[in-house]
């Protein structure tokens, strides 16, 4: 396989697996702390991380795609923080 190919196929599994964990972390704090969950995070949170993060989830593009990234990554910098 040309190494280009591996190398989008390794930073859409990245983007695949952040989104997840961002996803699996908002289903365990629903489950332990509901109320505390609504208090601190976005509303859009609830849309962007309700279901798995597929490919076909995710945005079209090299650029949106990253752009994707930056807000999932200050998500769960933010979910962090909050913590």
């Amino acid at each position: 396989m040309p190494p280009h190919v591996l190398a989008a196929t390794r930073a859409l599994n990245w983007l695949e697996l952040v989104t997840e964990t961002m996803r699996t972390a908002l289903e365990a704090l629903a489950a332990a702390a509901p109320e505390w969950l609504i208090a601190h995070v976005d509303e859009e949170w609830f849309e962007r991380y309700a279901r798995r993060a597929d490919d076909y989830r995710l945005p079209d593009g090299d650029t949106a795609r990253t752009a994707f990234a930056v807000t999932v990554g200050r998500d769960g910098i933010a979910l962090l923080q909050a913590l």
